[in-house]
Protein backbone atom coordinates (compact mmCIF):
# COMPACT_ATOMS: atom_id res chain seq x y z
CA UNK A 1 0.00 0.00 0.00
CA UNK A 2 1.46 3.32 -1.14
CA UNK A 3 0.01 6.53 0.31
CA UNK A 4 0.43 10.19 -0.50
CA UNK A 5 -0.27 12.67 2.29
CA UNK A 6 -1.40 16.17 1.28
CA UNK A 7 -0.76 18.60 4.15
CA UNK A 8 -1.19 22.37 4.54
CA UNK A 9 2.00 22.72 6.59
CA UNK A 10 5.10 20.65 7.25
CA UNK A 11 4.14 18.09 9.92
CA UNK A 12 7.50 18.29 11.67
CA UNK A 13 8.21 19.59 14.23
CA UNK A 14 4.81 18.52 15.63
CA UNK A 15 4.26 21.35 18.08
CA UNK A 16 0.68 22.53 17.73
CA UNK A 17 -2.50 22.26 15.74
CA UNK A 18 -3.02 19.97 12.81
CA UNK A 19 0.74 19.36 12.42
CA UNK A 20 0.59 17.19 15.54
CA UNK A 21 -2.11 14.94 14.12
CA UNK A 22 -0.56 14.85 10.65
CA UNK A 23 2.85 13.84 11.96
CA UNK A 24 1.70 11.07 14.27
CA UNK A 25 -0.67 9.57 11.70
CA UNK A 26 2.05 9.65 9.05
CA UNK A 27 4.71 8.19 11.33
CA UNK A 28 2.35 5.55 12.66
CA UNK A 29 1.38 4.34 9.20
CA UNK A 30 5.04 4.09 8.18
CA UNK A 31 5.75 2.07 11.32
CA UNK A 32 2.77 -0.14 10.43
CA UNK A 33 4.47 -1.02 7.15
CA UNK A 34 2.88 1.34 4.65
CA UNK A 35 4.91 3.35 2.16
CA UNK A 36 4.17 7.06 2.56
CA UNK A 37 4.95 10.01 0.30
CA UNK A 38 4.38 13.57 1.47
CA UNK A 39 3.50 16.66 -0.55
CA UNK A 40 3.39 19.64 1.77
CA UNK A 41 3.37 23.39 1.81
CA UNK A 42 6.32 24.82 3.73
CA UNK A 43 7.96 28.10 4.66
CA UNK A 44 11.21 29.23 2.99
CA UNK A 45 13.11 28.42 6.19
CA UNK A 46 11.69 24.89 6.29
CA UNK A 47 12.55 24.33 2.64
CA UNK A 48 16.13 25.56 3.18
CA UNK A 49 16.70 23.21 6.14
CA UNK A 50 14.73 20.17 4.99
CA UNK A 51 17.77 17.89 4.91
CA UNK A 52 17.93 18.12 8.71
CA UNK A 53 14.25 17.17 9.06
CA UNK A 54 13.40 13.58 10.16
CA UNK A 55 10.64 13.49 7.55
CA UNK A 56 13.30 12.97 4.87
CA UNK A 57 14.04 9.50 6.21
CA UNK A 58 10.49 8.75 7.32
CA UNK A 59 8.89 9.36 3.91
CA UNK A 60 9.64 7.42 0.74
CA UNK A 61 9.37 10.67 -1.20
CA UNK A 62 9.09 14.18 0.17
CA UNK A 63 8.16 17.20 -1.93
CA UNK A 64 7.77 20.75 -0.58
CA UNK A 65 5.98 23.69 -2.18
CA UNK A 66 6.30 27.31 -1.00
CA UNK A 67 3.25 28.65 0.78
CA UNK A 68 1.17 30.93 -1.45
CA UNK A 69 1.56 34.64 -0.67
CA UNK A 70 -0.87 36.13 1.80
CA UNK A 71 -4.07 37.23 0.15
CA UNK A 72 -4.77 40.93 -0.08
CA UNK A 73 -7.76 42.47 1.67
CA UNK A 74 -9.41 42.97 -1.73
CA UNK A 75 -8.99 39.30 -2.60
CA UNK A 76 -10.37 38.24 0.75
CA UNK A 77 -13.39 40.50 0.32
CA UNK A 78 -14.06 38.98 -3.10
CA UNK A 79 -14.34 35.58 -1.42
CA UNK A 80 -17.57 36.81 0.15
CA UNK A 81 -19.11 36.67 -3.32
CA UNK A 82 -17.70 33.24 -4.17
CA UNK A 83 -19.70 30.04 -3.91
CA UNK A 84 -16.92 28.13 -2.14
CA UNK A 85 -16.07 28.66 1.52
CA UNK A 86 -13.09 30.86 2.28
CA UNK A 87 -11.22 27.89 3.75
CA UNK A 88 -11.21 26.09 0.40
CA UNK A 89 -9.41 29.00 -1.27
CA UNK A 90 -6.64 29.74 1.20
CA UNK A 91 -3.99 27.48 -0.32
CA UNK A 92 -4.48 27.81 -4.07
CA UNK A 93 -1.18 27.02 -5.80
CA UNK A 94 -0.62 25.99 -9.44
CA UNK A 95 2.82 24.77 -8.36
CA UNK A 96 1.31 22.42 -5.79
CA UNK A 97 -1.28 21.15 -8.29
CA UNK A 98 1.41 20.46 -10.89
CA UNK A 99 3.67 18.69 -8.39
CA UNK A 100 0.73 16.54 -7.31
CA UNK A 101 0.19 15.36 -10.88
CA UNK A 102 3.78 14.11 -11.07
CA UNK A 103 3.35 12.01 -7.92
CA UNK A 104 -0.02 10.37 -8.55
CA UNK A 105 1.23 7.49 -10.71
CA UNK A 106 3.27 6.10 -7.82
CA UNK A 107 0.55 5.93 -5.15
CA UNK A 108 -2.59 3.92 -4.43
CA UNK A 109 -4.40 6.33 -2.11
CA UNK A 110 -4.27 9.96 -1.06
CA UNK A 111 -4.79 11.08 2.52
CA UNK A 112 -6.07 14.65 2.41
CA UNK A 113 -5.53 16.62 5.60
CA UNK A 114 -8.37 19.08 6.09
CA UNK A 115 -10.72 21.23 4.02
CA UNK A 116 -7.87 23.51 2.90
CA UNK A 117 -6.38 20.60 0.94
CA UNK A 118 -9.63 19.11 -0.39
CA UNK A 119 -9.66 21.13 -3.66
CA UNK A 120 -6.57 19.22 -4.80
CA UNK A 121 -8.32 15.83 -4.55
CA UNK A 122 -11.95 16.42 -5.46
CA UNK A 123 -11.45 16.22 -9.22
CA UNK A 124 -8.98 13.34 -9.25
CA UNK A 125 -9.82 9.75 -10.12
CA UNK A 126 -7.45 8.56 -7.40
CA UNK A 127 -9.29 7.29 -4.28
CA UNK A 128 -8.70 9.39 -1.19
CA UNK A 129 -9.22 9.38 2.54
CA UNK A 130 -10.36 12.75 3.87
CA UNK A 131 -9.08 13.52 7.35
CA UNK A 132 -11.61 15.93 8.83
CA UNK A 133 -9.67 17.68 11.56
CA UNK A 134 -12.92 19.44 12.41
CA UNK A 135 -16.50 19.54 11.24
CA UNK A 136 -15.74 23.03 9.96
CA UNK A 137 -19.34 24.12 9.48
CA UNK A 138 -19.96 23.52 13.19
CA UNK A 139 -17.11 25.87 14.15
CA UNK A 140 -18.58 28.66 12.02
CA UNK A 141 -22.09 28.07 13.35
CA UNK A 142 -20.83 28.36 16.91
CA UNK A 143 -18.75 31.42 16.09
CA UNK A 144 -21.78 33.13 14.57
CA UNK A 145 -23.91 32.43 17.66
CA UNK A 146 -21.19 33.63 20.02
CA UNK A 147 -20.45 36.83 18.06
CA UNK A 148 -24.13 37.73 17.82
CA UNK A 149 -24.00 38.37 21.56
CA UNK A 150 -21.90 41.51 21.03
CA UNK A 151 -23.02 44.37 18.77
CA UNK A 152 -19.45 45.24 17.77
CA UNK A 153 -18.93 41.65 16.60
CA UNK A 154 -21.98 41.44 14.36
CA UNK A 155 -19.84 41.74 11.17
CA UNK A 156 -17.88 38.67 12.29
CA UNK A 157 -21.12 36.89 13.07
CA UNK A 158 -22.40 37.62 9.57
CA UNK A 159 -19.17 36.34 8.05
CA UNK A 160 -19.39 33.12 10.07
CA UNK A 161 -23.03 32.61 9.16
CA UNK A 162 -22.20 32.85 5.44
CA UNK A 163 -19.20 30.56 5.81
CA UNK A 164 -21.20 27.98 7.76
CA UNK A 165 -23.73 27.71 4.93
CA UNK A 166 -20.99 27.31 2.32
CA UNK A 167 -19.06 24.82 4.41
CA UNK A 168 -22.15 22.65 4.84
CA UNK A 169 -22.39 22.34 1.06
CA UNK A 170 -18.66 21.89 0.55
CA UNK A 171 -18.19 19.30 3.28
CA UNK A 172 -21.24 17.42 1.96
CA UNK A 173 -19.55 17.29 -1.45
CA UNK A 174 -16.36 15.94 0.14
CA UNK A 175 -18.37 13.24 1.91
CA UNK A 176 -19.81 12.18 -1.41
CA UNK A 177 -16.46 11.82 -3.14
CA UNK A 178 -14.09 10.52 -0.46
CA UNK A 179 -13.43 6.79 -0.06
CA UNK A 180 -13.29 7.23 3.70
CA UNK A 181 -13.79 10.18 6.04
CA UNK A 182 -11.80 10.24 9.28
CA UNK A 183 -13.54 12.07 12.12
CA UNK A 184 -11.55 13.03 15.21
CA UNK A 185 -14.40 12.27 17.61
CA UNK A 186 -17.83 10.64 17.81
CA UNK A 187 -19.33 14.12 18.15
CA UNK A 188 -17.79 15.19 14.85
CA UNK A 189 -18.87 11.94 13.21
CA UNK A 190 -22.48 12.69 14.13
CA UNK A 191 -22.18 16.25 12.81
CA UNK A 192 -20.70 15.09 9.50
CA UNK A 193 -23.32 12.35 9.14
CA UNK A 194 -26.03 14.97 9.52
CA UNK A 195 -24.78 16.57 6.31
CA UNK A 196 -25.09 13.39 4.27
CA UNK A 197 -26.74 10.43 6.05
CA UNK A 198 -26.04 8.17 3.07
CA UNK A 199 -22.31 8.64 3.70
CA UNK A 200 -22.51 7.31 7.25
CA UNK A 201 -20.73 4.06 6.35
CA UNK A 202 -17.72 6.06 5.11
CA UNK A 203 -17.22 7.97 8.34
CA UNK A 204 -14.83 6.37 10.81
CA UNK A 205 -13.63 7.82 14.11
CA UNK A 206 -9.83 8.03 14.22
CA UNK A 207 -9.44 10.06 17.38
CA UNK A 208 -6.88 12.70 18.10
CA UNK A 209 -4.15 11.23 20.25
CA UNK A 210 -1.11 12.01 22.33
CA UNK A 211 2.34 10.51 22.75
CA UNK A 212 2.05 9.60 26.42
CA UNK A 213 5.78 8.95 26.68
CA UNK A 214 6.70 12.37 25.30
CA UNK A 215 4.02 14.02 27.43
CA UNK A 216 4.68 12.20 30.68
CA UNK A 217 4.16 13.61 34.18
CA UNK A 218 7.21 15.46 35.45
CA UNK A 219 8.22 14.27 38.91
CA UNK A 220 10.20 17.47 39.54
CA UNK A 221 9.32 20.00 36.85
CA UNK A 222 11.93 22.53 35.91
CA UNK A 223 10.22 25.85 36.43
CA UNK A 224 10.58 28.46 33.67
CA UNK A 225 12.35 31.64 34.75
CA UNK A 226 10.41 33.91 37.16
CA UNK A 227 7.53 31.43 37.35
CA UNK A 228 4.85 32.16 39.94
CA UNK A 229 4.09 29.59 42.64
CA UNK A 230 0.38 29.85 41.80
CA UNK A 231 -0.11 29.64 38.06
CA UNK A 232 -2.65 28.98 35.35
CA UNK A 233 -1.57 28.10 31.80
CA UNK A 234 -3.23 28.22 28.40
CA UNK A 235 -1.46 26.79 25.32
CA UNK A 236 -2.32 27.02 21.64
CA UNK A 237 -1.83 28.87 18.37
CA UNK A 238 -2.60 32.46 19.27
CA UNK A 239 -4.10 33.71 16.02
CA UNK A 240 -6.61 30.85 15.78
CA UNK A 241 -10.03 32.36 16.26
CA UNK A 242 -11.41 29.88 18.85
CA UNK A 243 -8.24 30.29 20.96
CA UNK A 244 -8.35 34.08 20.71
CA UNK A 245 -12.00 34.12 21.76
CA UNK A 246 -11.28 31.78 24.67
CA UNK A 247 -8.42 33.93 25.95
CA UNK A 248 -10.31 37.18 25.52
CA UNK A 249 -13.27 35.80 27.50
CA UNK A 250 -11.09 34.27 30.21
CA UNK A 251 -8.69 37.18 30.70
CA UNK A 252 -11.37 39.89 30.69
CA UNK A 253 -14.28 38.20 32.47
CA UNK A 254 -12.80 35.38 34.58
CA UNK A 255 -9.24 36.29 35.47
CA UNK A 256 -9.94 39.61 37.29
CA UNK A 257 -11.96 37.71 39.93
CA UNK A 258 -9.16 35.20 40.43
CA UNK A 259 -6.47 37.90 40.57
CA UNK A 260 -8.43 40.02 43.07
CA UNK A 261 -8.54 37.08 45.47
CA UNK A 262 -5.05 35.75 44.70
CA UNK A 263 -2.85 38.67 43.55
CA UNK A 264 0.30 36.50 43.57
CA UNK A 265 -1.23 34.24 40.90
CA UNK A 266 -0.26 34.51 37.26
CA UNK A 267 -1.97 33.50 34.03
CA UNK A 268 0.58 32.39 31.41
CA UNK A 269 -0.31 32.37 27.71
CA UNK A 270 1.96 30.05 25.72
CA UNK A 271 1.94 29.74 21.93
CA UNK A 272 2.99 31.14 18.58
CA UNK A 273 1.50 33.88 16.39
CA UNK A 274 -0.08 36.07 19.06
CA UNK A 275 -2.37 38.50 17.28
CA UNK A 276 -3.22 42.03 18.40
CA UNK A 277 -6.11 40.91 20.60
CA UNK A 278 -3.93 38.45 22.51
CA UNK A 279 -1.05 40.91 22.78
CA UNK A 280 -3.40 43.44 24.35
CA UNK A 281 -4.35 40.94 27.07
CA UNK A 282 -0.80 41.14 28.45
CA UNK A 283 -1.68 44.60 29.80
CA UNK A 284 -4.13 43.02 32.25
CA UNK A 285 -2.52 42.68 35.70
CA UNK A 286 -1.29 39.16 36.33
CA UNK A 287 -1.49 38.05 32.69
CA UNK A 288 1.86 37.06 31.11
CA UNK A 289 2.24 36.47 27.38
CA UNK A 290 5.05 33.92 27.04
CA UNK A 291 4.67 33.50 23.28
CA UNK A 292 6.26 30.77 21.19
CA UNK A 293 8.38 28.15 22.95
CA UNK A 294 10.44 25.21 21.71
CA UNK A 295 8.43 22.76 23.81
CA UNK A 296 5.26 23.22 25.86
CA UNK A 297 5.96 20.43 28.35
CA UNK A 298 7.88 22.54 30.91
CA UNK A 299 5.08 25.11 30.96
CA UNK A 300 2.33 22.52 31.35
CA UNK A 301 4.32 20.73 34.03
CA UNK A 302 4.89 23.94 36.00
CA UNK A 303 1.23 24.96 36.00
CA UNK A 304 -0.93 24.73 39.09
CA UNK A 305 -3.94 24.59 36.80
CA UNK A 306 -4.31 24.07 33.04
CA UNK A 307 -7.25 25.99 31.57
CA UNK A 308 -9.27 25.27 28.41
CA UNK A 309 -11.87 28.09 28.36
CA UNK A 310 -13.16 27.42 24.83
CA UNK A 311 -16.51 28.86 23.72
CA UNK A 312 -16.27 28.10 20.01
CA UNK A 313 -14.48 25.39 18.06
CA UNK A 314 -14.94 21.77 17.09
CA UNK A 315 -13.18 18.43 16.94
CA UNK A 316 -11.17 17.72 20.07
CA UNK A 317 -8.41 19.70 21.73
CA UNK A 318 -4.90 18.31 21.37
CA UNK A 319 -3.85 20.71 24.13
CA UNK A 320 -6.28 18.96 26.48
CA UNK A 321 -4.84 15.55 25.62
CA UNK A 322 -1.33 16.84 26.33
CA UNK A 323 -2.35 18.17 29.73
CA UNK A 324 -4.19 14.94 30.55
CA UNK A 325 -1.10 12.91 29.64
CA UNK A 326 1.09 15.08 31.85
CA UNK A 327 -1.19 14.44 34.80
CA UNK A 328 -2.36 18.02 35.30
CA UNK A 329 -5.41 19.35 37.03
CA UNK A 330 -7.52 20.78 34.19
CA UNK A 331 -10.37 23.27 34.24
CA UNK A 332 -12.36 23.40 31.00
CA UNK A 333 -15.62 24.57 29.60
CA UNK A 334 -17.98 21.85 28.40
CA UNK A 335 -17.11 22.70 24.81
CA UNK A 336 -13.38 22.69 25.57
CA UNK A 337 -13.61 19.06 26.69
CA UNK A 338 -15.84 18.01 23.81
CA UNK A 339 -14.79 15.00 21.75
CA UNK A 340 -12.79 13.35 24.54
CA UNK A 341 -14.37 10.83 26.90
CA UNK A 342 -13.87 12.89 30.04
CA UNK A 343 -15.88 12.43 33.21
CA UNK A 344 -16.51 15.91 34.65
CA UNK A 345 -15.65 15.94 38.32
CA UNK A 346 -13.35 12.93 37.95
CA UNK A 347 -10.59 13.63 35.43
CA UNK A 348 -11.49 17.19 34.35
CA UNK A 349 -13.20 20.01 36.22
CA UNK A 350 -15.85 21.74 34.11
CA UNK A 351 -17.44 25.18 34.39
CA UNK A 352 -19.16 27.30 31.76
CA UNK A 353 -20.16 30.71 33.13
CA UNK A 354 -17.50 33.28 34.00
CA UNK A 355 -18.54 33.24 37.65
CA UNK A 356 -18.45 29.45 37.92
CA UNK A 357 -15.13 29.23 36.08
CA UNK A 358 -13.53 31.74 38.47
CA UNK A 359 -15.01 30.09 41.57
CA UNK A 360 -13.91 26.62 40.49
CA UNK A 361 -10.41 27.86 39.65
CA UNK A 362 -10.01 29.46 43.08
CA UNK A 363 -11.26 26.32 44.81
CA UNK A 364 -8.77 24.15 42.94
CA UNK A 365 -5.88 26.55 43.45
CA UNK A 366 -6.52 26.40 47.20
CA UNK A 367 -6.83 22.60 47.38
CA UNK A 368 -3.67 20.68 46.38
CA UNK A 369 -5.28 17.39 47.35
CA UNK A 370 -8.15 17.87 44.93
CA UNK A 371 -5.72 18.89 42.19
CA UNK A 372 -3.73 15.70 42.78
CA UNK A 373 -6.88 13.59 42.56
CA UNK A 374 -7.77 15.13 39.19
CA UNK A 375 -4.18 14.71 38.00
CA UNK A 376 -4.09 10.97 38.70
CA UNK A 377 -7.36 10.36 36.88
CA UNK A 378 -6.25 12.56 33.99
CA UNK A 379 -3.18 10.45 33.28
CA UNK A 380 -5.25 7.25 33.29
CA UNK A 381 -7.67 8.70 30.76
CA UNK A 382 -4.83 9.88 28.49
CA UNK A 383 -3.45 6.34 28.17
CA UNK A 384 -6.59 5.44 26.19
CA UNK A 385 -5.62 8.09 23.64
CA UNK A 386 -2.03 7.09 23.06
CA UNK A 387 -1.23 7.07 19.34
CA UNK A 388 -0.21 3.42 19.65
CA UNK A 389 -3.84 2.67 20.47
CA UNK A 390 -5.16 4.74 17.58
CA UNK A 391 -2.89 3.96 14.60
CA UNK A 392 -3.90 0.28 14.27
CA UNK A 393 -7.48 1.36 13.57
CA UNK A 394 -6.32 3.48 10.64
CA UNK A 395 -3.86 0.95 9.23
CA UNK A 396 -6.63 -1.66 9.39
CA UNK A 397 -8.83 0.53 7.18
CA UNK A 398 -6.14 0.73 4.54
CA UNK A 399 -5.53 -3.01 4.78
CA UNK A 400 -9.23 -3.68 4.24
CA UNK A 401 -9.37 -1.34 1.23
CA UNK A 402 -6.34 -2.96 -0.36
CA UNK A 403 -7.97 -6.43 -0.45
Amino acid sequence: MRLLFLTPQLPYPPRQGSALRNYYLLRGLVEAGLSVDLLSFASPEQIATIQQNPLTTLCRRLELVPLPPSRSLTTRLWTLLAAKPDLAGRLVSPIYAARLQTMLAEVDYLQVEGVEMAPYALNLRQPFYFDAHNAEFVIQQRAARTDMGSLRRWPKAAYSWVQARRLRQYERMILGRARRVLAVSAVDAVALTSLEPQAASKIVVIANGVDTAEYAPAAQPTLPESWAAVSMVFTGVLDYRPNVDALDWFCRLVWPTIYATSPAARCYIVGAKANATVQALAAIPGVVLVGEVAAVQPYIAAASLFVVPMRIGGGSRLKLLQALAMGKCILSTTLGAEGIAVSPGLDVAVADSAADFAATALRLLNDPGERDRYATAARQLALQYDWQQIIPRLSALYAADSD
